[in-house]
């Protein structure tokens, strides 16, 4: 159980957790707070997903092939050297299906919608909740996103941007397929609740306290 929590914080946390982001973050931004609150949003839906995710029972946190595929499961052997090549080849084209599916969904979106409206929404909270929903269906790169954000100016504030920034790397339309294919149905439901939850949480706890 030990090593699955430690995969899940990684698939997690990595497309935030690295230098690149942490560098383009502040060189779009020069705040190191939101930097810091960002990296630490980030490890907390993290260190959450991995905790309650491998906590379920194989048969609902990973897909039935995955599970009947394992090594050492009846009627079948341990995978080989020979069998990684063309494993990776199949896991690689599939993959790269969803990625072509969901890039081109987020540039029809980014192209014909008016984002505007999702910059709209007046309060708070509902200020917050739009710039995630805008962050997921754009499936922007992490190492990008903040410079999308940063180019918005003064129409909005460090709760929304901290939702946008914290929420659309962990959970996008391109990111739900590859999580579908990684893990059950269930088990996606449960980490895209905690890390909306996480994120929105952290949001309007920062900008209520920017207040």
């Amino acid at each position: 159980a030990g090593r699955r929590e430690f995969a899940l914080a990684f698939l997690v946390a990595a497309p935030v957790i690295n230098p690149i982001v942490i560098v383009t973050t502040w060189l779009a931004f020069r705040s190191a707070e939101l930097v810091i609150l960002r990296l630490l949003l980030t490890v907390l839906a993290a260190v959450a997903v991995a905790i309650v995710v491998s906590r379920l029972r194989r048969d609902i946190a990973l897909p039935l092939d995955a599970a009947s595929d394992a090594p050492g499961a009846e009627g079948h052997a341990p995978a080989g050297p020979s069998t990684w090549a063309p494993r990776i080849l199949e896991e690689f084209f599939e993959l790269f299906q969803f990625l072509v599916v969901g890039a081109a969904l987020a540039a029809a979106i980014q192209v014909f919608a008016d984002q505007e409206e999702f910059l709209s929404a007046r309060g708070v909270f509902l200020s917050i909740a739009a710039m995630m929903f805008l962050a997921f269906l754009l499936s922007i790169c992490s190492s990008v996103d903040a410079f999308v954000v940063a180019g918005l100016g003064g129409a909005i504030g460090l709760g929304p941007a901290l939702g946008f920034l914290v929420f659309g790397p962990l959970v996008n339309l391109k990111s739900i397929p590859m999580y579908l294919r990684l893990f059950s149905g269930p088990a996606v439901v449960l980490l895209v609740v905690i890390c909306a939850q996480v994120a929105f949480a952290g949001a309007a706890i920062a900008e209520l306290r920017a207040w």
